[in-house]
């Protein structure tokens, strides 16, 4: 449905999917895994991108399919009156490839995983706070508590900020008055 803040929605895509591009082409592979080097769980990560990547794609598979059988929009699509939903287009064009590719790279130990990983771990608490909350205005504004929804979304927050956190914490550095020999007594002979 085309209104007068199209044309910003298209500029603010736009810019953001050029900025992501130019941002993560000047991204160093080897520098990227380096910095997180020992910190990363990187079976563990990959598993877990392909598992989330695969959600999000048999979730609006299956909304699609549903759609394309019974001749009708889904029930989400039609009380907003779209024709069709962007979010479909930027998950299954975008954020799916994109996250198995990072999965995919982290299980072969192949450069360039945590280049993918890192981003997707801070990105997915991020949706998964945005999600939530708009479930809960929904809640208040009458509309049904899909608690399945709910479940899902809180158990990906919490995996993705532990998996992020271990990712990204800082080694322990060793305190510089720990490294210092303590001076040597001088005593006093008589």
């Amino acid at each position: 449905v085309l209104n007068a803040a199209t044309v910003l929605y298209i500029a603010v895509l736009g810019f953001g999917v050029w900025s992501f591009i130019s941002g993560f082409a000047a991204v160093d592979d080897q520098e990227a895994d380096q910095l997180v080097a020992g910190h990363l769980y990187q079976k563990l990560t990959a598993g877990f991108m392909i598992v989330i990547a695969a959600l999000f794609a048999l979730t609006w598979l299956r909304e699609i399919a549903g759609s394309v059988v019974s001749g009708q929009l889904p029930a989400g699509l039609a009380a907003a009156g779209w024709p069709m939903n962007p979010v479909y287009v930027l998950d299954l064009g975008f954020v799916v490839p994109i996250v198995v590719l990072g999965g995919l790279r982290l299980v072969r130990g192949k450069p360039g995983g945590a280049r993918f990983a890192v981003p997707f771990l801070i990105f997915l608490p991020l949706l998964s706070i945005s999600v939530l909350l708009m479930t809960v205005g929904m809640a208040i504004d009458g509309q049904p508590l899909v608690m399945p929804l709910v479940v899902v979304f809180v158990v990906a927050l919490a995996i993705s900020v532990a998996l992020a956190w271990v990712a990204l914490r800082t080694r322990r550095q060793p305190r510089a008055e720990s490294l210092q020999t303590p001076p040597l007594e001088t005593r006093a002979t008589s």
